[in-house]
């Protein structure tokens, strides 16, 4: 039976199997290392006999093995124990030099990435750089958790439209069997549809904007999470419950998941369960008043104003988390709310 290198440390003084792809091989004082990765992480096995040795001459990073060997604890190892005396089987042998040594860490320098993207699958198989994909993964399934425990319903809209949801300026238009189409900006009005037929409804989804980027503020294709929820007596409301879900999703983060979050050097969670609210205006102004740019007046946010306030509120209040309130009137969308205390705010 196959053992997992997340549960060798179990057999310790046993006998067991495990397969994987070599991740590293490396000699120290005569002695050879290899590690063997799996879907739960690596196993270091020592290869002494050297017929054993033999099998992986002229072999590279990647190739598949099946080993049996004896596990003996050792702290130093992965897991605080690795395999002796191995019996190694290649099932799949690679023996072209890899474009990327993938047993370091990647270097994400401009000057790499035509590298990086173009072998995408091999620099994946870096520990560090499946935790991104680990950690994202996590917080689709404590957002689902939360919404499931919320009696949220959730649902896939159409992401080939007839027009555009919010304007036409950022739309995709393709043709779709002799018809223009666009690609879907957001589920803005099928998640209000749906609110009439389950009350509560939210979609976890691809969006698309012609916006042109190159940050991480990629609007190109982004990941969305809209929710949706009737029956609601005021705007304050819908933050609560906002307030709450990444209130909720970040903190079972960070407790279940520490190790992912220290692969790539995730700064510690400031966060409370109420969070600061400033006005759009009193960030602007707070903003311009400690920084040599001037926004008062603008009409939203920047980047660099919400990066600004994030920091700010982590400091004065201890948390990172912050809610703009009052959008200037000239920014409302038709499906926003008209502030009843402010008739220049929404």
């Amino acid at each position: 039976m196959r053992i997992l290198a997340s549960e060798v440390s179990e057999h310790i003084g046993k006998t067991i199997s495990i397969s994987g792809w070599l991740h590293k091989s490396r000699k120290l004082g005569g002695l050879n290392f290899i590690n063997v990765r799996d879907r739960s992480g690596l196993t270091q096995v020592l290869i002494e006999d050297k017929s054993e040795v033999e099998k992986l001459r002229g072999l590279q990073v990647g190739t598949v093995l099946s080993i049996q060997g004896e596990v003996v604890k050792d702290d130093r190892a992965p897991g605080g124990a690795e395999l002796h005396s191995p019996t190694l089987e290649v099932m799949e042998a690679v023996t072209d030099v890899p474009p990327i040594e993938v047993d370091k860490q990647i270097d994400h320098k401009p000057e790499n990435l035509d590298t990086l993207f173009e072998y995408r699958p091999v620099n994946l198989r870096n520990i560090n750089e499946q935790a991104i994909f680990k950690i994202r993964a996590e917080i689709n399934r404590l957002i689902r958790q939360f919404m499931h425990d919320n009696e949220f319903v959730e649902m896939q809209t159409p992401k080939l439209l007839a027009g555009a949801t919010e304007g036409g300026a950022e739309v995709f238009k393709l043709d779709h069997f002799g018809k223009e189409a666009t690609l879907a900006q957001s589920p803005q009005f099928y998640k209000q549809i749906m609110v009439g037929v389950f009350e509560r409804v939210f979609e976890i989804g691809q969006a698309y904007r012609a916006e042109p980027s190159a940050t991480t503020r990629h609007m190109t294709e982004l990941t969305m999470l809209d929710m949706e929820l009737g029956f609601i007596d005021e705007h304050d409301d819908v933050l609560k419950m906002t307030e709450q879900l990444v209130h909720s999703v970040l903190v079972r983060l960070y407790d279940e998941q520490g190790d992912l979050l220290k692969k790539v050097n995730a700064p510690a969670l400031k966060l409370k369960a109420d969070f600061p609210r400033y006005t759009v205006d009193e960030i602007h102004e707070m903003y311009s008043k400690n920084n040599s740019e001037n926004t008062i007046g603008e009409k939203d946010l920047s980047p660099a104003e919400e990066r600004w306030i994030c920091d700010y509120a982590k400091k004065k209040h201890g948390c990172e988390a912050v809610f703009a309130t009052n959008l200037p009137i000239e920014s409302m969308k038709f499906y926003h709310m008209k502030n009843p205390d402010d008739e220049k705010t929404a």
